[in-house]
């Protein structure tokens, strides 16, 4: 029988976790950190969110805001791991989703540093969000590596849907269909 890398990684990935907590610290961080955007929907939506704010701006937005996002999450989860605490960042996540998704669903978005600034806010909470998550056993350079590649990846995949739907007919009511979804999980979350 053959073996393939597909194999190997579904079987990585299907592993119980005490597989990865006898003396393999660093998978461990790595796919604790690869596995936790990817787990939690309120992340998975707001790079996904972010991303395709970025493509709906067009020109250097497109890569500059995810880009950006992705930085301040590192350092808001590097802060974490240092023990500083974002107060309220449960809430914070929530507000970044609400107006990610109220900024998708505007005709019109306005660009400029100031919105980069605003929400690289969010993207701090994010990424203490990550950070205080990350499992006791794990190398803290594995588990940032982890999710920074995870976070890459839903934004590279987030854009290139983004440049679809920007292609498409629809291209405004695609962003909007997406931002009223974000903003209803945000209000969501903000009720509990």
């Amino acid at each position: 029988m053959k073996i393939t890398w597909k194999l190997i990684v579904v079987l990585a990935l299907g592993a119980p976790s005490g597989v990865y907590a006898h003396g393999l610290g660093e998978w461990n961080g790595l796919m604790s950190g690869m596995l936790h955007p990817l787990t939690g929907a309120d992340h998975l939506l707001a790079l996904a969110g972010v991303a395709l704010l970025g493509i709906r701006l067009g020109g250097k937005h497109s890569w500059a805001l995810p880009l950006a996002f992705l930085s301040m999450m590192v350092l808001g989860g590097i802060a974490a791991m240092q023990g500083l605490a974002v107060g309220l960042a449960e809430v914070l996540i929530a507000i970044s989703l609400l107006t990610v998704g109220v900024l998708l669903l505007g005709k019109r978005v306005k660009q400029g540093a100031f919105l980069t600034s605003f929400l690289g806010v969010f993207a701090l909470a994010h990424g203490a969000a990550h950070g205080a998550e990350m499992p006791v056993n794990a190398l803290p350079l594995a588990y940032v590596a982890g999710f920074v590649v995870s976070c890459a990846l839903i934004q590279l995949v987030a854009s290139f849907l983004g440049g679809l739907i920007q292609r498409s007919e629809m291209s405004t009511r695609g962003f909007q269909a997406f931002g009223l979804m974000l903003a209803g999980v945000g209000l969501h979350m903000l009720s509990f």
